[in-house]
């Protein structure tokens, strides 16, 4: 059975086109990106994916399926000392 769903049009975002949620068989998270700002400001990003639609009779410039996919981004920032809010 599958299930459809309802997706922005990736050409045109005020649109919507129809889906259909393909389900996650597999995941392999690799590490977090780690960025340093130049104010001695480290971040930590990681990504997601917690949902696949397969956007219905759409391919990309290479003739793969297009895809729209739902995702959930983690950040951890960890500032110097000098540029946090001293308590009161």
């Amino acid at each position: 059975m599958t299930r459809s769903r309802m997706v922005p049009d990736p050409d045109d975002p005020g649109r919507h086109v129809e889906g259909e949620l393909v389900r996650i068989a597999d995941v392999r998270e690799g590490p977090p990106s780690y960025v340093t700002l130049d104010d001695g400001t480290e971040l930590t990003h990681r990504v997601s994916v917690l949902e696949v639609v397969r956007v219905k009779d759409r391919w990309d410039a290479k003739g793969n399926p297009l895809y729209s996919i739902t995702i959930n981004a983690t950040l951890q920032v960890t500032a110097p000392e000098s540029l946090r809010r001293k308590e009161n």
